[in-house]
């Protein structure tokens, strides 16, 4: 099958994302999708006479063919050159929904989590909130927990609707389900980083940054680097109960209140 036949998945929390804000990483994203095998299978490289191997969620481009591909048959002076669009696909890559590996004439892009998006026949489950989800305890205690340190320093803090809140969740879910982060340690991140203000000498002021699940997800590898850096290991806030299934009020943060000990 080509690369044109055929349908891909498409999901709808893909809405609240990063990517879904630029127009033309959204275009470019979804390109992505589309041109990815389904199957392992040997392809030509443009302008050699060599076939590649490749896996299912990846495809192998170049500058000219992904500028081609973006485009189509469509010719404007408005169109950007292909180093442009090279860029937008290095963007991606640094959002982390893809990885390059380039050779001289050819670069291989792999989706990533293209198995579980995409090759999965994952029928979502309906329930009436997050909280009666299984699994969902964890990602529901990490939002709470977020609104509750913005809501510290930030006086004028809006807060997020019902459905709002749900999203917050959702993101959540993805840090611990998807990204495979652990949830002590994101708890201690979210601490540090709501604390973390700018002093002019030694910036990061991460505080005003992290204001949604989002931008935690977003710099989660560099707040956790920084932390560690700047507090040289002693970063260690949250203390694990004995037995999690009495709840998550077996977790306490060393000198908060009842309300961050569990999900209510």
């Amino acid at each position: 099958m080509k690369w044109d036949e055929g349908y891909i998945k498409l999901w709808r929390k893909s809405r609240f994302s990063d990517v879904w804000l630029d127009h033309d990483l959204w275009r470019l994203w979804t390109l992505c999708l589309m041109k990815a095998t389904f199957r392992k299978r040997s392809v030509p490289v443009e302008s050699l006479n060599e076939f590649v191997d490749i896996n299912p969620g990846q495809f192998v481009t170049g500058r000219k063919s992904i500028h081609r591909d973006f485009y189509g048959k469509r010719r404007s002076r408005k169109n950007v050159v292909p180093q442009t669009v090279w860029n937008w696909l290095k963007t991606l890559e640094k959002l982390g929904n893809i990885k390059i590996h380039s050779e001289a004439n050819y670069s291989i892009v792999t989706i990533v989590n293209w198995k579980e998006y995409q090759q999965e026949d994952i029928a979502p489950k309906i329930t009436e909130s997050h909280e009666s989800e299984p699994g969902k305890e964890k990602a529901t205690l990490i939002a709470k927990f977020l609104r509750k340190q913005i809501k510290k320093w930030k006086s004028n803090f809006k807060e997020p609707t019902k459905a709002q809140f749900n999203r917050w969740i959702t993101v959540c879910d993805y840090i611990l389900r998807i990204d495979k982060r652990e949830l002590d340690k994101t708890l201690a991140i979210i601490k540090w980083a709501t604390n973390d203000v700018s002093d002019n000498k030694n910036w990061s002021g991460w505080q005003k940054i992290i204001l949604s699940p989002n931008s935690l997800r977003k710099h989660y590898d560099t707040l956790e680097g920084q932390m560690h850096a700047k507090t040289k290991g002693a970063a260690q806030t949250v203390e694990k109960g004995q037995d999690y299934k009495k709840g998550l009020k077996g977790m306490k943060f060393v000198g908060e209140d009842d309300e961050t000990k569990g999900v209510k």
